[in-house]
């Protein structure tokens, strides 16, 4: 230790007890008054930041606290959630071995391991939170294996209520799935969830070998002659790699036998069998394994009916769709548009009408007034393309275009209203040079001059000149005023320098803001202008939603500004002859909008969510046109005209009409676009298929009723009609199941019931009839029919078996595992991190800091010397009157 100057301050030989002025005395005194002042001051000054800095610390510490920091450390151990499924496809011995599988489980875990349990079927029920492994064994071996909705399973819901679950769990975590894999409710099982979560699924399957049932499936038509040959399409879904047979059957009697060399893959198998005779024709169909085995099944009802008479009118002559439907047992007629009943009381015979490549014109107005009062009472009309028919046939704004479920538009405005043209015509001095015999300036003028012919009459074109500055040549006017607009292209200005820019740009003041007129301009110039940047002005094209197509004219061109400019607007860029210069001007005008008619090489594709589309179209070769037209909003299509990989135009499209359906086929009936179907037995499907479709109920089915599968559930819709086909509201419609029992129809709409019912097993036969309410002079045997739904076992039953594919890919991509029942081995702990929290630490911290802050102060304040002394005088005064009171005793 060194000495300390004899001037410093502070000396470690002071008493404790000294006073304050103590300290005075210690400073020499040959010292001036200012270092005396300065010892007192920095003495005065230590305590205090002592005291600041406790009282700082301790305000930083419960501030944190309110915060709640945690600090990630790694333990050694697991949170485990256990889903057990417990939906109807499990069966009693199935949720009993995975309620034994989640016991072996939590009996693998360790102390330290935390683990949940939870029962999922339709919905997840938690029966026990994160707790001990003991806990969860307890839980788990006292409840009931039920969980909502046992008809249904939805994994995906089961997994995110694991993964709330496991959100903030200490440890490795990880989902234990015991299960058949079969998710029939819901969104498909995803296992990004869990794997961005750091979350592994372990797969216990339970249940018998992979399932293979319910992938057979029959679309067939709903109604039918008696004796009529019925087309139908068998779907298999993917199975074992093999060989197989599709046995058809027809009310019990085998129709037909398909063999079949599987690769695994779905298949769609066209099939045709000859109707019954009764008023039901039963269809089943068995796939069958060359060993014997029967591998799946499927069935299905077909209603049959009277005969109803099919009103065929063409408007070129003889139309061949009445021999196709001959051909299928339905009677039909030809007749002139004209011949059409005058009055809705002779279509009282009627099925349907088909209008095969009719004009809206050829149909006298009374003929339309009871062609609409036929439908809306429950007829059936279909509408068959062609070149005279629907937009190219007057249909747009016709009595005729309200019944259907088109839009029609005779100037082919199916996506504008209208369009706009604009010629921007280069008068430079340039343009003025002769390339042979013929001016590049007058050539450009013959070439407007001939695309004026194909525009449209609700059109608008207008004529831009410009050499260095823009001229008006001809302002927007309809394309019927094309004769002044030609005129006017004798007074164009030639001469002068060249500024692209400048005309483009007054170009865009005279388009105006967009709005639902389709605007293009066309750019005739040899590109030689003052400089500008091709692609700005593009964008500027395009934000103003303008087109813009630029022909370079003559032999000396500047072709790379024109392109960029062009293409950069989503236009086009030609490079043409002089005298070719009519005909790309003529082809650009016309390409303002796509023609009605659309010819070619086009396949046919169903509409994804269309049953009916998808049987029509199987084994339909392509077509080679249609009519464009565009579905209305509440249209139905059934086909498509496919003509590149997302682009398609609609072919088939349905609707309902009152208490009728209207239908249009874009494609004609085969005279020209339909020619490769002749003598095909497609051909007469199709058309038989179209008039069943939409025909006017016979006098027996004043009922039609229809079932939907959902959730394992079958949802009944019936139909109720009065002997005039109006809708029959107020009935009281009665159902009644295979296994007797009975259920009421609730009315949902004017003539509209509806019921869901438990399906059992396969095929499901249901009863419909009216006990009552409506019209009391309907008797009961007219309001009656049957439904059906068939219901394969893999819907949810224990014999669908495992979806192994499914378990294995949750497993695989989240990192986890697949896990024997019997005997469950947990994977080696991996180890994970625990969130600990830091509020307790921090508020005792703070705690501390703030006590000690008060001791300090009432040291250095003397307090607790004053306590001591005021309690050391209380003890002496206490003792003193003891003392008092002692004397006078001691005397007696």
């Amino acid at each position: 230790m060194f000495p300390l100057p004899g001037w410093f301050w502070w000396r470690p030989t002071c008493p404790p007890s000294r006073s304050p002025q103590c300290w005075h005395s210690l400073l020499p005194s040959g010292c001036s008054g200012a270092a005396r002042a300065n010892g007192e001051a920095l003495m005065a000054r230590s305590p205090v930041r002592f005291l600041a800095l406790l009282r700082t610390c301790a305000v930083a510490a419960a501030v944190l606290a309110l915060v709640d920091p945690h600090l990630r450390v790694v333990v050694q151990s697991r949170s485990v959630v256990i889903l057990i499924d417990v939906s109807d496809s499990m069966g009693q011995d199935g949720r009993a071995r995975a309620r034994e599988a989640g016991l072996g489980i939590l009996s693998a875990m360790g102390k330290k391991d935390r683990a949940a349990v939870a029962l999922f079927a339709g919905d997840p029920a938690l029966v026990a939170a994160l707790s001990s492994p003991d806990k969860a064994a307890t839980a788990l071996s006292a409840t009931h294996l039920s969980a909502p909705d046992p008809r249904s399973t939805d994994l995906e819901a089961a997994l995110a209520l694991a993964r709330t679950i496991l959100m903030d769990a200490p440890g490795e975590r990880l989902v234990a799935l015991v299960s058949d894999g079969r998710s029939t409710a819901g969104p498909a099982p995803a296992p990004d969830g869990l794997s961005t979560s750091g979350i592994r699924l372990l797969a216990v399957p339970i249940g018998t070998s992979p399932a293979q049932s319910g992938n057979l499936q029959l679309a067939l038509p709903d109604s039918a002659r008696p004796g009529e040959s019925l087309a139908g399409t068998a779907r298999i879904g993917a199975q074992i790699p093999g060989r197989y047979e599709l046995i058809i059957r027809t009310d019990g009697r085998e129709s037909a036998t398909v063999p079949i060399e599987s690769d695994g893959n779905a298949v769609s198998l066209p099939f045709a069998v000859e109707a019954g005779t009764g008023p039901y024709s039963r269809i089943d169909a068995i796939l069958r394994a060359t060993d014997g085995r029967e591998a799946d099944s499927a069935s299905a009802l077909v209603k049959l009916g009277g005969a109803g008479l099919a009103l065929v009118a063409a408007g070129y002559g003889t139309s061949p769709i009445p021999d196709a439907l001959a051909a299928q047992g339905i009677p039909a007629r030809n007749m002139a548009p004209g011949s059409l009943p005058p009055t809705a009381q002779e279509y009282a015979s009627v099925s349907c009408v088909i209008l095969d490549d009719v004009p809206a014109s050829s149909i006298p107005v009374g003929s339309l007034s009871a062609l609409d009062a036929y439908v809306s009472g429950g007829g059936g009309l279909l509408i068959v393309g062609g070149s005279s028919s629907l937009g190219r046939g007057g249909y747009y704004d016709s009595p005729l275009e309200r019944l259907l479920p088109v839009d029609t538009d005779l100037r082919k405005r199916l996506l504008f209203t209208r369009a706009r043209l604009l010629f921007i015509i280069d008068a430079s001095g340039s343009m003025s040079e002769t390339v042979g015999n013929t001016a590049k300036q007058l050539a450009a003028m013959r070439a407007v001059a001939a695309a004026l012919g194909e525009l449209n009459p609700q059109d608008e074109v207008g004529i831009l000149s410009f050499d260095s500055v823009p001229r008006w040549v001809h302002r927007f006017a309809p394309a019927t005023d094309g004769e002044m607009a030609v005129a006017s292209l004798s007074s164009m200005y030639q001469g002068g320098g060249t500024d692209i820019e400048g005309a483009v740009l007054e170009a865009l003041r005279a388009f105006g803001p967009p709005g639902p007129t389709k605007r293009h301009a066309i750019l005739l110039s040899d590109g030689f202008s003052a400089r500008y940047d091709p692609a700005a002005l593009a964008q500027r094209l395009n934000a103003a939603s303008v087109s813009l197509s630029a022909i370079a004219v003559g032999e000396d061109v500047n072709e790379d500004e024109l392109r960029a400019l062009a293409e950069g607007s989503g236009g086009s860029y030609y490079r043409a002859e002089l005298d070719a210069l009519p005909l790309v001007t003529s082809a650009e005008a016309a390409s303002l909008s796509r023609d009605l008619i659309i010819e070619g090489r086009v396949d046919i594709q169903p509409e994804a969510d269309s049953d009916f589309g998808t049987r029509l179209a199987s084994g339909a070769p392509p077509i080679q046109g249609y009519v464009l037209v565009r579905a209305r909003s509440l249209a139905t299509v059934h086909l498509n005209a496919r003509l590149g990989e997302n682009e398609a135009d609609p072919l088939l499209i349905e609707w309902r009409y009152g208490a009728g359906k209207v239908a249009v086929f874009a494609s004609d009936s085969g005279n020209r676009w339909l020619a490769p179907w002749s003598g095909r037995p497609v051909y007469n499907r199709i058309w038989a298929s179209m008039v069943r479709r939409i025909e006017k109920p016979t006098a027996d089915s004043g009922l039609r009723a229809r079932t939907f599968a959902e959730d394992g559930r079958a949802r009944i819709v019936a139909e109720a009609l009065t002997s005039d086909g109006s809708l029959a509201s107020g009935l009281r419609i009665i159902g009644t199941g295979s296994d007797g029992q009975s259920f009421v129809l609730a009315e949902t709409a004017p003539g509209r019931y509806e019921a869901r019912a438990d399906p059992g097993k396969g095929l499901s036969v249901f009863d419909l009839r009216v006990e009552g309410g409506g019209d009391s002079d309907t008797p009961d045997t007219y309001m009656h029919t049957m439904a059906w739904a068939w219901t394969p076992a893999s819907i949810e039953s224990p014999e669908a078996g495992r979806d192994d594919e499914t378990l294995a890919r949750l497993a695989s991509q989240t990192g986890g595992a697949l896990l024997s029942s019997s005997g469950v081995q947990l994977p080696a702990l991996r180890g994970g991190t625990a969130s600990l929290s830091l509020r307790w630490e921090l508020s005792s911290l703070a705690l501390i800091l703030f006590i000690a802050e008060l001791l300090k102060r009432s040291v250095l304040h003397g307090r607790v010397g004053a306590a001591r002394a005021s309690i050391s005088s209380w003890i002496s005064a206490r003792r003193a009157d003891a003392d008092a009171l002692e004397t006078p005793l001691s005397r007696r």
